[in-house]
C-alpha cells in the first residue's frame, strides 16, 4: 500500500520526525506538499469552494481537503488502488505494517472506501457542527 504523508513546507522538523518514524520501522513513504489554506484570499476560496464563505469552514481546513484531493488526483492519475494518508503529526506504531495488512485484507478493491483511523472522539465532538459518526465511507 502506498503511504502519503501531508506536510506544509514551513513544517520543516515535522517532516524530519516524519521521516525518521518510517525510517525507524521500515515504512515507505512519499511526502506530498500541503497546500496552505491561509495565503488563499477570499476570492480564490469562492472559486473553489462554492459556498465559502459561509461554508464554515476555516482556511486552513480547506488547504487540507485540497491536500488530500490532491493525492486522490493522484491515485486516479497512476492507478493506486490504495494508500494511506497521514498527516505530518502522525504518530506511527510499531505495528502499523499489521494495520495496514489488515485493511488490504478486507477491503474489496471493487469497492471504493475510505477508512478514517482516529478517535471517533475526533469527529464527534468538531467544534463546527456535529454529525452522524460512522467507521467508514463507502461508495466516495
Amino acid at each position: 500500500m502506498k503511504v502519503f504523508i501531508i506536510n506544509l513546507k514551513r513544517n520543516i522538523e515535522r517532516k524530519e520526525t516524519m521521516r525518521q518514524q518510517s525510517n525507524k520501522i521500515g515504512l515507505q513513504v512519499e511526502f506530498i506538499e500541503a497546500i496552505y489554506g491561509e495565503s488563499m484570499n477570499n476570492e480564490e476560496l469562492t472559486k473553489i469552494v462554492y459556498d465559502y464563505p459561509n461554508c464554515k469552514l476555516t482556511k486552513g481546513e480547506i488547504g487540507c481537503s485540497l491536500s488530500h484531493l490532491f493525492i486522490y488526483e493522484k491515485m486516479l492519475r497512476e492507478n493506486i488502488s490504495h494508500t494511506l494518508i497521514l498527516e505530518d503529526d502522525a504518530i506511527l506504531p510499531n505495528k502499523i505494517h499489521n494495520v495496514i495488512s489488515e485493511i488490504e485484507s478486507i477491503d474489496d478493491i471493487k469497492k471504493p472506501n475510505v477508512y478514517l483511523l482516529n478517535k471517533v472522539e475526533t469527529y464527534i465532538n468538531n467544534k463546527k457542527n456535529k454529525v452522524e459518526c460512522i467507521r467508514y465511507i463507502s461508495n466516495v
